[in-house]
């Protein structure tokens, strides 16, 4: 999902093509490794029918139930904070920005 949110932010800047050519090139370096998300599916569907999150969000907190391991989110976004307050999570929630 990281990648798709890449490419379209590149392509309102830069053009399609020149977007789809850096995406490819970040691919094809070695740099990122992408992990096929369908075993993840279900279970952000399940979070997202419940929950009022972004897909991506749902996608991460799936991830981090899935490998028994916290989650990490940039920064404390207002919808996750709400829904926190709302029902506890059944994952460790940590913000990138308390590391900084």
């Amino acid at each position: 999902m990281a990648i798709t949110e890449l490419r379209y932010i590149l392509c309102r800047g830069l053009g399609r093509r020149e977007a789809e050519v850096k995406v490819e090139k970040l691919l094809a370096s070695g740099y990122l490794l992408v992990e096929d998300v369908s075993v993840l599916i279900a279970s952000a569907a399940d979070i997202k029918c419940e929950r009022a999150l972004s897909l991506p969000d749902c996608f991460t907190l799936s991830l981090a139930r899935r490998l028994s391991v916290p989650s990490l989110f940039a920064g404390r976004e207002r919808e996750l904070l709400a829904e926190m307050e709302r029902r506890a999570f059944d994952v460790e929630i940590e913000y990138l920005e308390d590391y900084a």
